[in-house]
């Protein structure tokens, strides 16, 4: 039987043969089923003329299956017929080689599926393919013949030829293809054969093509298909649709001279978020798009732009839904598609596949042939800093404005991540961080990874093992791969101290002002930034440790800016960075950060001005420092005042009460204050006030004139969170000039130095003496020591109100100048010198007593041998004396100047006092060290000088005692006869005398115990223990008054 389409000719145009070709087939599926009504056979077989039925790819088989032959008649051809076939059955067909004379040959084949039994969808499954030789994949690849393939109502594709193996199955779209076998001439003998056709074919139900639809649970869609097109598919409702986007045929081999759009767009909006639309692949073997030459045997992997010149079958990635768009990326290959993301709602991808190929899939079978990549919606803060907007341009496209500006005015500190979405090659971003005049920028990389992929690598391997096989895009791929491979970055991170400019033409950022580079990062070489990673272990109930400055990056200025620069986009680079950015005082630098101070001088600056705590995060926990000093001195020019008021203070909830200008702590391990000192004399410090709560009014403290203020803000352990928004203050100080009638007044004429003194504070003082100012009395050496005695008695507890005088008496030690002073209600001379007696107000009477003061290392021994450079100070042993006015002392802030009041004499009596030489063998010998002169009531040498001068210096008055005195007064007039005996007598005593001294020191300690018993005592030591009243003078044990001479001997006095 011969086929009426075997009177087609070549030279016919080709509508012509397609016309004639559908009308052909069409015909003879009527034939045929109009056959079957009237037959016993189904659709799917052939009925024999004996009346059996078999399959209908048994017919022209070489076979008799009907056992009549009638499945077998002359010049039968598989060729130019329709096959139906049942579901889960395999059929076959294999056209032989035609004879030369019967070119050129033409075969249609037609696959149709029924539906129900008969399938929805047909697959074939080529055995073997021989069909003419191939020669190109763009221009006339197929010159002696080619296979076609067209699906039911969709337009023509393009041509396979040539010698294929391996497993290549093609999976229709439709229920009927048309199948075409085209040979224009065959090769000479002995050269090959170019024709071997062999091929299977099934239907299946569409219910069961899983990888293709899904499953009934969870049903793929794959976009709606747009009229009078193959593979043009639109998109939608992605956030709530299983959206796959898949090559045509998937997941078989894809036609060839094919272009598909896809464009996925998602019209749903959210109140202030940015729509971003993502498509990504993470399973390799589910993509394959052919970029290889048949014989090139390179690794399989993911390529990237003019690698996929070869084959020319490439997917592109638009940043939007149109062509005009920035490309994001071009694929071809196989492997991990990473997430691929737009900017906005609408993406538009663009497959492309050569007219020409043959149809060869490599092993193994698990990779399927075409692509299928997987479709996510999300959104991000459209105000956010990872999201870049697109710049309207000429002719419709954008691209990417990638510059951002961070400033202090908007937040003071942030989070800042890479953008969310993907971008374009040769993209530069930057990053402007500008902070206030007064600030600095604080910049910490929490994480970053700038990925150097398998893609980026294959760019240089590529270009030099191809060889020919590049093609087209050789010489692009060559000039990429030699910039790559030349040392130029693809992903390159600089940090500019400072303000960094604009992109001029090709050139890199602009380097404006003073900007200078902190890093440079691109190639492994280089390294990383410097990275605060630890603060990822962060969560809700764990805070780490703080970044400190090797961790990070701090401006000069108050600019900083980042830059970056994708010479290949961040698809096949992934950049991934999270840092943590502040604008910080200025006092943060790069220098020391364990103490911070700050000079204020009446010359050089403003006379008033506003007074405040660092902001800068540095000094505290939160910046890496445990614990903070912050100091603020104030010094005048010798005719001013300082008034410093301060009107906030914060310290947290840590537990500590200010009472009567001192801080009382329930524990001083969490210490927090703000203390305020006066130095009228160097380095000499008065506790003014401490302050370590929350301030319900505001605090003044005012200096004496020519005397300077100290400030001290402390805070010790600080946790990793806490910094100025716990801990600070604010305030302000000023400067105040002094009346002209105080000017002539010199504080040097109240220092005094000397063996022995006595101040008189009295309403007849001088002029020039009118303005109160504290006295410094010092002692003539480190080796000696003060003894204070005044007539009064002791305030305890701040009764200020228990003394009915008109000044109290403030007496500070240079150690404890962070201790309260001994007050000293004094007993007023002018009112008579018997006033023993006073009444506090509250039906009880207070005495008057002398009350003796040792000043510090008395009773404290200080350890002259250490390096404490403190011993050597000439003001360890000095105090200083303030007469206070009562009213002023409720309120001992304010209250320093003179009151202009009468009737008041008040008297500080003082003598400097040495230790007692312990007794040895040395001391026997050393008549440098001993001690003639001495108050064995208090156990304490005093100088030659006051021995017998008609005043009395001991407290009981010995060195007047008529004993000691009495010789050396006779002696004036006596003969030198007798001057001499008694000379000769003296030194033949000498050791009994010396003996006689030890013995009567030693009872002497036990009597003074007993003795004076009206007397006060107060020993000044590092507790500053007071005994007041009329109770016993408690002098320490007698050895404290002696020196170890033997130490002396080694160590020295000091």
């Amino acid at each position: 039987m011969i086929s009426p389409l075997q009177h087609i000719t070549p030279t016919m145009p080709p509508v012509t043969i397609l016309l004639l070709l559908s009308s052909t087939c069409i015909t003879l599926s009527l034939q045929h089923l109009m056959t079957s009504l009237v037959s016993q056979c189904r659709i799917s077989e052939y009925q024999c003329r004996n009346g059996r039925c078999v399959s209908l790819d048994r017919f022209c088989n070489e076979y008799d299956d009907c056992g009549d032959k009638s499945d077998e008649p002359r010049y039968c051809s598989p060729c130019n017929r329709t096959y139906y076939g049942d579901v889960g059955t395999s059929y076959e067909i294999e056209v032989r080689r035609p004879r030369e004379d019967r070119l050129p040959f033409l075969c249609f084949l037609n696959f149709t599926a029924a539906g129900a039994q008969y399938g929805d969808l047909i697959q074939l499954t080529f055995d073997t393919f021989t069909v003419g030789k191939f020669t190109s994949y763009t221009s006339d690849g197929c010159p002696d013949g080619h296979m076609g393939i067209q699906e039911e109502g969709r337009p023509p594709t393009g041509q396979w030829c040539g010698s294929a193996w391996g497993y290549t199955v093609y999976y229709s779209e439709t229920r009927s293809i048309n199948l075409t076998l085209n040979l224009l001439r065959l090769s000479e003998q002995g050269i090959g054969y170019n024709f071997d056709f062999k091929i299977s074919y099934k239907f299946l139900n569409r219910f069961e093509s899983h990888l293709r639809y899904g499953n009934t649970s969870l049903a793929i869609f794959r976009g709606d298909l747009l009229k009078n097109t193959y593979c043009d598919r639109l998109f939608y409702n992605c956030d709530k649709l299983k959206c796959r986007i898949q090559s045509p045929n998937y997941p078989g081999v894809y036609p060839r001279n094919v272009t598909c759009y896809y464009k996925v767009e998602h019209a749903v909006s959210m109140p202030n978020k940015q729509v971003l639309i993502t498509v990504t692949q993470p399973k390799g073997h589910k993509i394959n798009i052919k970029h290889q030459h048949i014989h090139d045997k390179t690794q399989r992997m993911l390529k990237v732009w003019d690698q996929c010149y070869v084959v020319q079958d490439y997917l592109t990635v638009y940043d939007g839904g149109t062509t005009l768009d920035p490309v994001l990326v071009r694929l071809c290959g196989g492997d991990v598609v990473p997430d691929i993301t737009t900017s906005g709602s609408q993406m538009l991808l663009e497959f492309h596949s050569s007219a020409y190929d043959n149809p060869f899939h490599p092993v193994p079978l698990s990779y399927l042939p075409g692509f299928e990549l997987q479709v996510e919606i999300s959104y991000v803060d459209l105000k956010s800093n990872s999201y870049v907007k697109k710049t309207p341009s000429s002719g419709g496209s954008g691209k990417h404005g990638c510059n951002f500006h961070l400033t202090s005015f908007d937040t003071g500190w942030g989070m800042l991540s890479n953008p969310k979405h993907s971008l374009p090659p040769n993209t530069s971003c930057l990053y402007h961080f500008q902070g206030r005049a007064e600030e600095r920028v604080w910049l910490s990389f929490v994480k970053y990874y700038a990925g150097e992929s398998a893609q980026g690598a294959g760019l240089t391997s590529m270009a030099t093992s191809a060889g020919e096989a590049l093609g087209v895009g050789a010489q692009g791929l060559a000039n990429m791969a030699s910039s790559v491979s030349g040392g130029e970055c693809n992903t390159r991170l600089r940090i500019y101290d400072g303000r960094v400019g604009g992109v001029t033409g090709k050139n890199t950022q602009a380097v404006q002002g003073n900007a200078s580079i902190l890093g440079d990062f691109c190639n492994k070489d280089d390294g990383i930034p410097k990275l605060c990673d630890h603060t990822l272990l962060s969560n809700r109930t764990r805070f780490t440790r703080p970044c400190n400055l090797h961790e990070s990056y701090v401006s000069s200025s108050n600019e900083m800016t980042l830059e970056l620069n994708m010479k290949l986009g961040s698809i096949l680079y992934p950049l991934n960075f999270l840092l943590r950015y502040e604008f910080v005082s200025q006092d943060s630098t790069n220098e020391k950060t364990d103490d911070c101070f700050k000079r204020f001088n009446s010359k050089t600056s403003p006379l008033k001005g506003k007074l405040e705590s660092t902001r800068s995060v540095f000094y505290f926990g939160r910046g890496g420092n445990e614990n903070l000093t912050c100091v603020y001195q104030f010094d005048t020019n010798g005719t001013e005042r300082v008034r410093l008021a301060v009107h906030k203070t914060r310290f947290d909830s840590r537990k500590c009460r200010t009472v009567n200008s001192n801080c009382v702590y329930e524990n001083r391990n969490q210490l927090s204050e703000l203390s305020i000192y006066e130095i009228p004399y160097d380095n000499f410090k008065i506790k003014r006030q401490c302050i370590c709560e929350s301030l319900n009014s505001t605090i003044t403290v005012t200096s004496y004139m020519n005397s300077s203020l100290l400030l001290n803000f402390t805070v010790i352990r600080m946790n990793i969170t806490q910094d100025y928004n716990h801990f600070s203050f604010d305030g302000e100080y000023e400067f105040l000039q002094e009346p002209l009638d105080r000017l002539e007044f010199n504080k040097s004429e109240n220092i005094i130095k000397g063996k022995s003194g006595k101040i008189n504070f009295s309403d007849t003082r001088k002029s020039a003496q009118a303005y109160n100012f504290p006295y410094l009395i010092s002692p003539e050496d480190n080796n000696n020591y003060l003894y204070l005695k005044i007539n009064g008695f002791l305030i305890i507890n701040h009764l200020f109100s228990s003394c009915n005088q008109k000044y109290l008496i403030y007496i500070y030690t240079y150690f404890n100048y962070n201790k309260d002073p001994i007050v000293i209600c004094p007993m007023n001379y002018q009112t008579g010198g018997t006033n023993s007696k006073t009444g506090n107000g509250n039906g009880k009477d207070l005495y008057f007593s002398p009350i003796e003061i040792f000043s510090y290392g008395w009773n404290n021994d200080i350890n002259r041998s250490n390096l404490d450079l403190n011993v050597f100070n000439p003001l360890i042993n000095s105090f200083i004396l303030e007469f206070v006015s009562v009213n002023s002392s409720l309120s001992r802030l304010d209250g320093t100047a003179y009151y202009p009041v009468k009737g008041f004499d008040y008297m500080v009596e003082w003598i400097q006092v040495s230790k007692i030489l312990a007794m040895n063998s040395y001391a026997l010998t050393s008549s440098t060290m001993d001690c003639l002169y001495r108050c064995p009531e208090i156990n304490a040498c005093i100088s030659a000088e006051l021995w017998c001068d008609r005043k009395r210096h001991c407290p009981s008055g010995y060195d007047e005692d008529d004993a000691n005195c009495s010789s050396l007064l006779s002696l004036g007039g006596a003969p030198l006869l007798y001057l001499g005996i008694g000379a000769g007598a003296l030194l033949a005593l000498s050791c009994l005398i010396i003996l006689t001294v030890c013995v009567k020191f030693r009872r002497g300690g036990k009597q003074s115990a007993h003795a004076q018993t009206s007397k006060q005592t107060v020993q000044i030591s590092a507790a500053n223990h007071y005994h007041n009243g009329n109770s016993l003078k408690f002098l320490p044990p007698t050895d404290d008054y002696y020196m170890d001479v033997g130490a002396v001997k080694d160590n020295g006095i000091c």
